[in-house]
């Protein structure tokens, strides 16, 4: 994570072309870097503040915000999750800051029926111990997101697929062996803290039931609770229909 800022070039990755590259310290001092290497001839950039009625000299767009989502979820880009929560308080008018998350991602979300009891939202990333989202929540959300209600589309066509060819559902130690049974099947989001491993979304059942699920491994864990994850979840697909709340 670098540090949050609204001026970055390339995520302030020190290689632009790998997702898990490190960033820097100054994401605003490397962007007029590369602003000044844009231009050439041996320009000098720093940083200050434009006077009143100064004149745009250039603007530049971002993809759709429907499009960083996508690319958000697929690898968990924590900071492109925290940059868009921003953008949910600045047009809320709640403000830019941590303390405006609050108020603004909870009205947001009420926006989509479901009782939003519970949830405490102190980032964006997820980064936070102190970020609480009841699982009941979540599978509710997906229903929602399974049915493609309003622009919920977006986000189901973001997750990662177990097994698939990209995403933090691909990678080697994800629903391996038995577990593979379930591949292609899961449309998931993953979750990682050092206090905490999470997995929630959709399943196409063997017998063809749809399911959504969450299921959180939570306090003193290891990484083999991403093994354990997968299990649970291979489990409820081979389930389908059959799972109860008995």
């Amino acid at each position: 994570m670098p540090d949050v800022t609204a001026l970055q070039v390339d995520g302030d990755r020190d290689d632009p072309s790998r997702q898990s590259s490190s960033r820097s310290a100054d994401p605003v001092g490397r962007a007029g870097a590369a602003f000044a290497a844009a231009l050439g001839g041996g320009v000098s950039v720093s940083v200050g503040t434009a006077p009143a009625g100064a004149e745009q000299l250039a603007a530049a767009r971002s993809q759709p915000v429907s499009v960083l989502i996508g690319q958000s979820l697929i690898v968990s880009d924590n900071t492109l999750a925290e940059m868009l929560a921003r953008l949910v308080a600045v047009e809320s008018g709640a403000g830019n800051t941590f303390g405006a998350l609050q108020e603004s991602v909870v009205a947001a979300l009420d926006a989509y029926g479901i009782d939003t009891t519970g949830i405490i939202i102190r980032d964006g990333s997820g980064l936070s111990d102190d970020n609480a989202v009841p699982p009941s929540y979540l599978t509710r959300l997906f229903v929602k997101i399974n049915a493609r209600d309003g622009d919920l589309g977006v986000i189901f066509d973001g997750l990662p697929i177990a097994g698939g060819p990209t995403g933090s559902l691909s990678y080697s130690d994800r629903f391996t062996g038995d577990n593979a049974v379930a591949d292609g099947a899961v449309f998931a989001k993953t979750g990682w803290i050092d206090t905490g491993y999470t997995l929630s979304g959709i399943i196409r059942a063997a017998d063809g039931t749809p399911l959504t699920f969450a299921v959180y491994a939570l306090g003193d864990v290891s990484d083999n609770a991403k093994q354990a994850l997968d299990t649970i979840t291979a489990g409820f697909f081979r389930c389908g229909d059959n799972l109860s709340n008995s």
